[in-house]
C-alpha cells in the first residue's frame, strides 16, 4: 500500500507498523509496533538556542531534538538513541561523538556506524595484527623484489573495489 508523507506517522522507513486504509490505494500508519532502528548517525547544529541533531540517511533525514543537552559543538558528527517522538520533532540523547564533520576520518566511522560495521577492535585483535608485522622482516624481504622506493601509479578506475594494477617508468639510458 502507499503511504504519504503526511501520514507516516512517528515512524521511519522500515518500522513494524499498524496502519487503516483511508482510500483503496492509500493508508495511514496507526500504531509503531516495532522499531527497526533506534541509534542514528547525524550532524550537530543549533536552532533557537536548542540542540539540534540532523540525520544523514537518505531514506530518513529527520532533525531529532537533543533536550537538555550541554554539549554545545556545531558540525559534530555524532550517534543518538530514540528516546520518543510524541511532539513535532523526535527527542534523542547523544551516545557518542565521532568528531568533526569533513575530516575524512570522522566521516568514514560515520558511514561505518550508521550501517552497523565494527571499527573499534579488541587489544587481542590489535595484538594479533601487530604479531603479524613479524612477518615482515629481513629475510623474507630479501627472497622478494623490493619496490617500495619506486614510484608507482594505479590503473584501476576510481571505483575500482581493489587497486591491485599498477604501473611505473623507469628512466634508462
Amino acid at each position: 500500500v502507499y503511504v504519504s508523507e503526511r501520514n507516516i506517522s512517528n515512524s521511519f522507513d522500515g518500522d513494524l507498523v499498524e496502519f487503516v486504509m483511508i482510500s483503496n490505494r492509500e493508508a495511514q500508519i496507526t500504531n509503531i509496533i516495532e522499531r527497526k532502528k533506534t541509534k542514528f548517525v547525524g550532524v550537530t547544529k543549533k536552532d533557537s538556542q536548542k540542540l539540534i541533531v540532523s540525520t544523514k540517511e537518505k531514506k530518513s533525514q529527520i532533525d531529532f531534538l537533543i533536550p537538555n543537552n550541554s554539549f554545545e559543538k556545531e558540525n559534530q558528527l555524532v550517534v543518538i538513541e530514540l528516546l520518543n517522538w510524541e511532539n513535532k520533532k523526535p527527542e534523542a540523547k547523544i551516545i557518542k561523538i565521532i568528531g568533526e564533520q569533513g575530516i575524512v576520518e570522522n566521516e568514514i566511522h560515520a558511514i561505518l556506524q550508521e550501517f552497523n560495521l565494527p571499527y573499534d577492535f579488541t587489544d587481542n585483535l590489535i595484538k594479533e595484527a601487530n604479531e603479524l608485522k613479524k612477518l615482515q622482516n629481513e629475510s623474507e624481504t630479501k627472497k622478494r623484489l623490493d619496490l617500495r622506493k619506486t614510484t608507482t601509479i594505479t590503473i584501476d578506475p576510481e571505483d575500482a573495489k581493489d587497486f591491485d594494477d599498477a604501473i611505473s617508468v623507469e628512466e634508462k639510458n
